[in-house]
């Protein structure tokens, strides 16, 4: 075997073998078909990466608008909410500015008339003394017609007269002293809770009523509740059923939760309030028969409770 001389060996040694390039690594995927028909899907490998980003995002954004979808819903409650107690308060001021309107028509013929009665005092005492007296026990002017007085405040709708007669029976008699209007007693209140649902603010007033005259078989008629914050303001006063208060009464009577007994009937009130209930203090409840005659109004020092929610049912 030839020895290779030491320039041809450092000829050999100069000379660089090339090295293999290495191939980037890539996720090739194949379907096979039965017949051995090969497809191949390149890049699957990116293919995954970008569904599943763009599945995130699609999770994301689903989340995002679910959370905005219910903000705007509870917001839409409770301007809903707050849309019914403005629209009750709008029409109270409006019941409270024409009732105000008749009560100054009132007052203006009660003015006339005193005018007259003392003009007529005047010309008495200067024809004759003896006369003067007479005139100064004169009777009572009369009663302005209720007719007259809704004539007089065109504002006033017709189905609101009873309201406007209730006003009118409602002003004070100088000459004979006010009768109540209540009957004899025949019925009782028993058991008056008054509670407030925490789930769905649903205020609730319940109490028993009992028929105590054994002389009467049964008794029918209709009921009210009205809660107070406070004993003489009377615009925070809220009624159930709901109904314009005239005098601190229930002006339409046939408003009012029909009952009927012969014993006892357990009686509950409720209504969706979107305040604070636990401002009421008192509550008074009226119980009218059948011809709309006061039977029964009791006033009673309330704490509203507060209940949890109801169980759902399984």
């Amino acid at each position: 075997m030839k020895h290779l001389s030491g320039n041809r060996v450092k000829e050999l040694n100069g000379i660089a073998v090339p090295k293999p390039k290495k191939r980037a690594s890539r996720w090739t995927l194949l379907f096979v078909g039965d017949r051995g028909k090969v497809i191949p899907v390149k890049r699957f490998k990116g293919l995954a990466i970008t569904l599943t980003f763009a599945v995130f995002i699609v999770v994301a954004l689903a989340v995002g608008l679910y959370f905005l979808y219910s903000s705007e819903a509870e917001e839409n409650r409770s301007l809903v909410n707050a849309l019914g107690v403005s629209r009750q308060q709008v029409k109270s001021l409006q019941d409270e500015k024409e009732l105000l309107m008749v009560r100054m028509v009132l007052a203006e013929s009660k003015i006339k008339v005193g005018r007259i009665e003392t003009e007529e005092k005047t010309t008495g005492k200067k024809t004759d003394l003896s006369e003067d007296k007479n005139v100064s026990a004169a009777i009572k002017p009369p009663a302005p017609d209720i007719k007259k007085v809704v004539e007089t405040v065109k504002e006033v709708p017709a189905e609101k007269e009873a309201a406007i007669a209730a006003v009118v029976e409602d002003e004070p008699d100088i000459s004979e002293p006010s009768m109540p209007d209540a009957e004899p007693q025949m019925i009782s209140i028993e058991d008056l809770m008054v509670f407030n649902t925490l789930e769905n603010k649903n205020l609730k007033v319940t109490f028993k009523l009992r028929k105590t005259d054994q002389n009467i078989e049964t008794i029918s008629g209709h009921a009210f509740v009205v809660l107070k914050r406070d004993r003489d303001d009377r615009k925070q006063w809220f009624a159930i059923p709901s109904v314009f208060l005239v005098s601190g009464k229930p002006s339409r009577i046939r408003n009012g939760q029909y009952f009927s007994i012969a014993r006892f009937k357990a009686m509950k009130f409720q209504h969706k309030y979107s305040g604070d209930p636990k401002r009421f203090q008192y509550v008074t409840i009226f119980i009218y028969n059948a011809d709309e005659k006061l039977l029964l109004e009791s006033e009673f020092p309330i704490t509203v409770q507060e209940m949890p929610p109801e169980p759902a049912e399984g």
